[in-house]
């Protein structure tokens, strides 16, 4: 009687495993009648609170990055400051060497 009935499931288009997986859902324990209602809000709440550690960690990093840019551009515009300071001094005193001369 068993080959019969094996023989007619395997010809079903969806097995009958996961044709009873899709109806029922995959839960852990459901072969034991134990609820897992507790196990997967427990499961939930923990997964969410590393989701936020895992997100504040990349924002942090993100910020970081962002700092070390803002880092580089103000060293980079303190560079620029300080040559131009160089010029407008080498200017002056092109000016008062020429001041000089015209008198």
């Amino acid at each position: 009687m068993g080959d019969i009935h094996q023989k007619e499931i395997s010809k079903a288009h969806v097995p009958l495993v996961e044709h009873f997986v899709m109806v029922l859902g995959r839960k852990s324990n459901h072969s034991l009648g134990v609820d897992s209602a507790p196990i997967t809000k427990k499961f939930s709440h923990k997964q969410i609170i590393q989701n936020q550690i895992e997100n504040a960690q990349n924002w942090a990093n993100n910020l970081e990055l962002e700092m070390q840019k803002l880092t580089d551009i103000t060293r980079k515009q303190k560079d620029v400051i300080t040559q131009l300071h160089i010029e407008v001094q080498s200017q002056r005193e092109l000016i008062e060497t020429n001041r000089e001369q015209m008198k």
